[in-house]
């Protein structure tokens, strides 16, 4: 992944449509987040994009073992009627083991704007209302 600020900036202004990439995204299906640090590419350049792979299908939109994993977790924040919410909290935490493995407490690495657009569009909020990246302790700069 390359950090917006290693290449071009961002346009201002709204979302562009997935095709409309700009100089810092390789992958072509690049949309802008709301802030600086957010706007990352997984760079897979002429190949298709990390979201477009069936890894990240299968780990990070599959219903089913979304659902395993919070089952293995016997999380108790995670509904028993499950909910999108859940579903997108499991989606991120297993790109998070995926891309980086176990991170140390208070890390937290940002999730490429595509991946988050993927679980959002196959878990959507029903307000519309994300809550997006909130830096940890240790963000590698």
């Amino acid at each position: 992944m390359v950090d917006a600020t290693e290449g071009d900036e961002p346009p201002s202004g709204g979302n562009p449509a997935p095709n409309q990439s700009s100089n810092w995204c390789k992958c072509g299906r690049r949309r802008d987040m709301p802030t600086e640090v957010e706007n990352k590419c997984c760079r897979f350049g002429n190949l298709k994009c990390l979201t477009q792979t069936d890894a990240f299908v299968d780990l990070c939109l599959n219903a089913n073992i979304l659902g395993v994993n919070m089952r293995i977790r016997e999380d108790e924040l995670a509904e028993e009627d499950r909910t999108n919410a859940n579903y997108r909290h499991y989606a991120y935490r297993n790109y998070v083991y995926w891309r980086f493995g176990r991170l140390d407490k208070g890390q937290r690495m940002v999730i490429i704007p595509s991946c988050v657009l993927s679980v959002r569009g196959r878990f959507p909020a029903a307000d519309s209302i994300y809550t997006g990246f909130i830096p940890g302790e240790n963000l590698p700069a």
